[in-house]
């Protein structure tokens, strides 16, 4: 049994062969031409000279033009598990052909009459009837094996976002998906109520609370946005609340969109946070960062802080030749120092114990071993405590920035860089507003010089 199973579960992802379609389809439509000449002309009772030959001329053409037709419009290359109406409306042109063939060799036979126009017509209707049989016989099984067997696997139950033509294109996604069943439409929209698409339901929301009732009363695990423009748009609302409850947020990729080098046709995945940014991610080259700053003597500010000590990582594996830790925290740059001696030992660099605001000892730092690049990530950041003392935000953020900035020029750095904060944006606090007022500063220096 299990090996039964697996032969089956191998094809089950396979397409039955164009050369079996093709067979069948002629089959199909012979068979149709046999019954119709035994009811109309066998029970009919016809001459039983004319009935042999005239059988011979209609099962003759039928083999024949049947081919021809087949091969003509190739509807044995049409996979069935993914056929349509438009599919079905060949297989029409293509008997109509086969038919209208037909009735051409009989009118050059002289058999022309209205009862042959009769036989050719319901020559057409059952051909197509059982062609179409045929089809929705496949699918239904292909579909019944699936889901049979979708319960041996891990199956996230799926809601699908809106009603538009994309989401709706989507659905042919789930037909054969081994991951995710589709249970349903969520719409915003109140007049979408209880409509029907695909035999799907649609289920309106008005609010949060409603959108986790139905995801808890149909057993949700995700719900997918087929665009990026819909996880964009629901950023602050159902991405948002899928996050907070536990509940995937699933988007379908463009089908262009190329993973690894390879188009993903049909690859569903979670939304990440660069399909919310309704711009095209900007690419890092590591390669010219690393060949940036190969062989420069680096310094950073506030080395031993959260921002300057991940700094510090990141620049010890871009071949610095020097890099100078100065900072006035004494056991952070102990246990920094510590880390760097762990994870780098062939790195060159020097602790400095110093605060920006004491301009002597910034200037012994530059003095003695001249930076070439300069990360200025001192400063005080934590909002309640500088409002409650706003002298030392101004001290360090702002005055230590113009001293860091003065010794840059004065040094001849050929680069620094001033790590600020979202706060500094539209300040309403004292740390952010001596973040901006840093930035001012430097900024001006930079378009000065």
């Amino acid at each position: 049994m299990r090996k039964i199973r697996f032969t089956l579960s191998r094809y089950a992802s396979e397409f039955v062969s164009p050369k079996i379609i093709f067979c069948l389809d002629l089959m199909l439509s012979v068979a149709a031409s046999a019954v119709v000449l035994f009811f109309i002309f066998i029970l009919a009772d016809k001459g039983l000279d004319t009935g042999r030959l005239f059988s011979a001329w209609w099962m003759g053409g039928s083999v024949v033009f049947s081919i021809i037709a087949m091969l003509v419009l190739r509807s044995y290359n049409v996979i069935i598990r993914h056929a349509t109406l438009r599919d079905i409306g060949s297989y029409l042109v293509i008997f109509a052909l086969k038919d209208g063939m037909m009735f051409l060799l009989f009118w050059l036979t002289g058999y022309v009459d209205t009862w042959l126009m009769a036989c050719l017509l319901y020559d057409m209707i059952l051909s197509l009837f059982l062609v179409v049989c045929l089809r929705v016989l496949m699918m239904v099984v292909y579909e019944s094996y699936i889901a049979r067997h979708a319960g041996d696997k891990s199956v996230d139950r799926v809601l699908l976002y809106g009603v538009s033509d994309k989401s709706v294109a989507s659905i042919t996604r789930f037909q054969n998906s081994p991951h995710y069943k589709l249970v349903g439409f969520l719409s915003g929209n109140p007049q979408e109520h209880n409509m029907k698409i695909s035999d799907y339901p649609v289920y309106d929301y008005s609010s949060d609370d409603d959108v986790l009732a139905i995801a808890k009363r149909l057993s949700v695990d995700a719900i997918l946005f087929s665009s990026e423009a819909d996880a964009q748009h629901e950023q602050n609302g159902l991405v948002s609340l899928c996050t907070q409850n536990g509940l995937k947020a699933l988007i379908a990729p463009a089908v262009d969109e190329v993973i690894g080098g390879r188009v993903m046709n049909n690859r569903i995945r979670e939304v990440k946070i660069e399909d919310l940014l309704g711009r095209p991610e900007i690419q890092i080259s590591m390669d010219t960062i690393h060949d940036y700053f190969r062989d420069k003597v680096v310094m950073v500010t506030g080395a031993a802080g959260s921002i300057g000590s991940e700094l510090c990582r990141q620049l010890a594996g871009f071949g610095v030749r020097q890099l100078i830790l100065f900072d006035n925290a004494e056991t952070p740059m102990h246990n920094l120092r510590l880390e760097l001696e762990t994870r780098f030992p062939r790195l060159d660099f020097v602790p400095v114990i110093g605060s920006v605001r004491h301009l002597s000892r910034l200037d012994y730092a530059f003095r003695n071993w001249h930076p070439q690049v300069v990360f200025h990530a001192a400063a005080y950041k934590h909002v309640p405590l500088m409002e409650e003392n706003p002298c030392e935000a101004v001290l360090s953020n702002v005055c230590g920035s113009r001293s860091v900035a003065d010794k840059c020029l004065q040094y001849d750095v050929d680069m620094m860089v001033m790590i600020s904060t979202d706060k500094a944006v539209n300040p309403t606090n004292i740390m952010g507003c001596s973040k901006r007022l840093a930035e001012i500063y430097v900024q001006a220096l930079g378009l000065a010089v």
